[in-house]
């Protein structure tokens, strides 16, 4: 018996903080369920604290009163505006702050940082490299629905040019470079409208989700199920999301002005053939076993014994 499974029985309280937005939680909320595979887990969410709170407490110990044995073993968050939060947090209350992606302040402050490989991350004790960001999709490890594909928009960033006429373009090439697919077009809280609008006029007869008309579970069960999925580029998270799932992935490439962390690694996951582009469709596919989420969860776990 090792270490995780002579500790299955441990309960631990962990504390989720969360800025509000649906792509930092969905890391934090990855981690957190991959570690109750391990260990029973009982979660809180306690607010976001502003930041004169969060100097009170993390600078002068200022603290509510708060149950013994509702304490915090793990305090998880992503995001800058929770750094001051988990600090203070775990002042007042204990526990160990794990931050998920770069930290805004010096990451010798945390117990524990999960950082992205293209986020250049330094080589400390408490500094974990990862490929690409933790997420919540769980590999497909028996088969997913045959013929069935997911594209997946993102929406204007600093590291590309969204043009929506560019992408209709590129959509459609990848339809009909692959007509035997039954395709799911699905957009984020960052798509335009207009783009929503070119996607309705040019294919109408295809499935056209609106995150804010589907659960927060949809998109990691869809990408679970699904044979195929393709991303547009500036989302580098969701094509994580799609190499966790096991799916043939793709990217809707997309110009840019320079170089940056974030094309660069595209572009080295294209030419690792890790996921695929419309210039390479026709090469075999590369199985990339991805599940970041879990393996990060043991090494938290071991590290600190818990």
């Amino acid at each position: 018996m090792n270490n995780l499974d002579a500790k299955k029985d441990r309960v631990l309280n962990v504390w989720i903080l969360t800025d509000g937005r649906p792509g930092h939680a969905n890391q934090s909320e990855g981690l957190v369920e991959a570690i109750s595979k391990y260990r029973e887990v009982s979660i809180s969410r306690p607010p976001l604290l502003t930041t004169f709170q969060a100097l009170k407490m993390w600078l002068f110990n200022w603290c509510f009163k708060n149950k013994k044995e509702d304490a915090p073993e793990l305090i998880v968050g992503a995001g800058h505006q929770t750094h001051l939060s988990l600090l203070a947090y775990r002042r007042c209350f204990g526990g160990k702050v794990v931050v998920m992606m770069s930290p805004s302040l010096p990451s010798f402050f945390f117990d524990l940082c999960f950082i992205p490989r293209h986020d250049n991350p330094g080589n400390r004790s408490n500094i974990i490299e990862t490929v690409g960001a933790i997420n919540r999709v769980v590999p497909n490890t028996t088969s997913s629905v045959k013929n069935t594909g997911l594209i997946m928009l993102g929406g204007p960033s600093k590291h590309y040019q969204w043009s929506s006429k560019k992408l209709i373009k590129q959509i459609q090439n990848v339809l009909t470079k692959q007509p035997e697919i039954q395709w799911v077009i699905a957009g984020s809280r960052r798509t335009p409208q207009d783009t929503y609008d070119e996607v309705k006029t040019n294919f109408p007869e295809l499935v056209l989700i609106v995150p804010e008309n589907v659960s927060s579970d949809w998109l990691p069960q869809k990408m679970h199920e699904s044979e195929q999925v393709w991303v547009t580029a500036d989302s580098i998270s969701m094509i994580y999301e799609a190499l966790t799932s096991g799916a043939k992935a793709g990217v809707i490439e997309l110009d840019y002005d320079k170089p940056s962390r974030i094309t660069k690694e595209i572009d080295r996951l294209i030419s690792e053939g890790a996921v695929d582009s419309l210039n390479t469709l026709d090469r075999p596919h590369t199985v990339t076993e991805l599940y970041e989420a879990d393996r990060c969860a043991k090494l938290l776990l071991e590290k600190f014994e818990l």
